[in-house]
């Protein structure tokens, strides 16, 4: 990781919030992989409870920070969206996902 930082230009190894979007850019950490971590987390048998409730809290926090989530509202109108998007059949799921009305209140 030290390696891919000091090959960026000054200006980027200076400010957190582009040595972070680089990184998750280069490791392809989107939106969508952090749900997918959140969502399929398992605790490893070598962790403490603690360190299990670290992982999903941090991959849960980057998930709803990536998809421009700020409000109890938003955060609903998601896991609604989540888990309606569970129960329909693969075929219409990504049409469900664009064509959702929850979104959109």
């Amino acid at each position: 990781m030290a390696q891919i930082i000091a090959r960026q230009n000054e200006e980027v190894t200076q400010e957190y919030d582009k040595i972070k979007a680089l990184l998750l850019n280069i490791y392809k950490l989107t939106p969508e992989r952090f749900r997918q971590l959140f969502t399929n987390q398992n605790k490893a048998p070598e962790n403490t409870w603690t360190d299990f409730v670290y992982e999903i809290k941090n991959y849960f926090h980057e998930w709803i920070r990536g998809v421009n989530v700020r409000t109890f509202e938003e955060l609903s109108n998601l896991m609604i969206t989540e888990q309606m998007g569970k129960k329909v059949l693969s075929e219409i799921h990504d049409h469900f996902l664009d064509e959702c009305p929850i979104k959109e209140s």
